[in-house]
């Protein structure tokens, strides 16, 4: 919980999103939405900054759920009460998948007053927490999730309660990386990525379609790093 609120904070900076020291009603759900206008398809890179179409864009029972290409995402929808507009935060899981643990911080940030998203990047791409493999999934998958997650994107800010001028994504992990890439779009108002090093970086020595380096180098948006400087699994 203490890197959910790190990452909060980071994100009411970057977005200037944050309330009273109140809490805010516990977050609920609204009726699904139509979606507006589609885009066009991301340059390759991790310096993609185009927006993705999302064809559909439909909440459901506590899910969000969109099209990308001929590819549907799924994910865990949450929003504070109200009408809004509110800011929003993308929340990218670890290698651990959608489980409940991204989904509790996804949690956490609606009832801070952010609209959460937690998309499941993994089953688009035919992966699951227990078949992945690190040097496999970066260096086949990355781009392949980069689009799908910028489709997100979309979908958020085709959303009438969401202020578009704040939207924001949150990373753990894998998700952090993923983070970063994302930093990199014009969509996209800040990023805030936890124990993210973890493909492309020497000290891990994990090959990636784009490094470490690359990545946060093409970042456009204001981008946190959090980091432990003992944490062994995940090295910088």
């Amino acid at each position: 919980m203490a890197a959910v609120r790190a990452v909060f904070a980071a994100l009411c900076i970057a977005l200037t999103a944050c309330g009273s020291s109140t809490a805010p009603p516990a977050p609920t759900l609204t009726p699904p939405e139509t979606p507006t206008a589609a885009a066009t398809t991301p340059a390759a890179g991790p310096s993609a900054t185009a927006s993705v179409a999302a064809s559909r864009c439909v909440e459901e029972g506590g899910e969000l759920r969109y099209a990308s290409g001929t590819t549907t995402v799924r994910g865990a929808f949450l929003r504070p009460q109200g009408t809004g507009p509110f800011p929003a935060a993308l929340v990218l899981h670890t290698r651990g998948g959608l489980n409940e643990h991204t989904r509790s911080e996804a949690s956490w940030l609606a009832s801070r007053g952010f609209i959460a998203y937690a998309p499941d990047y993994f089953t688009p791409v035919g992966v699951t927490p227990r078949s992945f493999d690190r040097q496999t999934f970066t260096l086949r998958y990355s781009d392949a999730v980069r689009d799908l997650l910028a489709g997100a994107i979309s979908c958020l800010r085709e959303r009438g309660d969401v202020e578009r001028s704040r939207v924001g994504v949150v990373g753990f992990s894998m998700g952090g990386y993923f983070a970063a890439v994302l930093a990199a779009r014009d969509d996209v108002n800040a990023a805030a990525a936890w124990y993210a090093a973890y493909a492309g970086s020497p000290a891990n020595n994990v090959p990636a379609q784009h490094s470490w380096t690359d990545v946060a180098a093409a970042a456009k948006r204001p981008l946190l790093l959090l980091h432990g400087d003992a944490d062994q699994d995940v090295r910088i």
